[in-house]
């Protein structure tokens, strides 16, 4: 899913990934939890699984198609360097690099409560010129 959206800070969410897992006392009052099981409530497809971790393949290529610059914050209803995506899956370069690469017109924010590898991030800034990344406190 992807749209534009009230955040003051950006211009668009893309959400490849949905869902997550509690890891802090920080995930305490989860915004997008909540927003996942109204979401849920109200027959959304993409949130079947409520706020079950949720690969959505079919997304994957989504910005693809867009073609004016734009702002993108990257998984506002999950953490795209969740344990079950990272390293693995983030750091394969089947699911997001190309896609990061090949669209270097966007600027991308990413946003994580998960503890994220240097590695990771060198990944991430290696591919993305205009990157920013909110390590959110627990």
């Amino acid at each position: 899913m992807a749209s534009k959206t009230n955040i003051e800070w950006t211009q668009m969410t893309w959400n490849p990934i949905t869902g997550c897992t509690k890891v802090s006392q920080g995930c305490k009052h989860c915004y997008a939890e909540r927003m996942a099981k109204r979401l849920q409530a109200m027959g959304v497809k993409r949130y079947r699984n409520g706020f079950k971790l949720t690969l959505h393949e079919d997304l994957i290529e989504l910005p693809f198609r867009w073609r004016e610059p734009r702002l993108i914050f990257v998984n506002s209803m999950s953490d795209l360097f969740h344990e079950e995506y990272s390293p693995n899956e983030v750091n394969e370069p089947k699911k997001f690099h190309p896609l990061f690469l090949g669209l270097q017109m966007f600027g991308w924010e990413l946003a994580s409560k998960t503890h994220v590898s240097l590695p990771a991030l060198k990944t991430c800034k290696r591919y993305l010129q205009r990157f920013v990344f909110y390590l959110v406190s627990h």
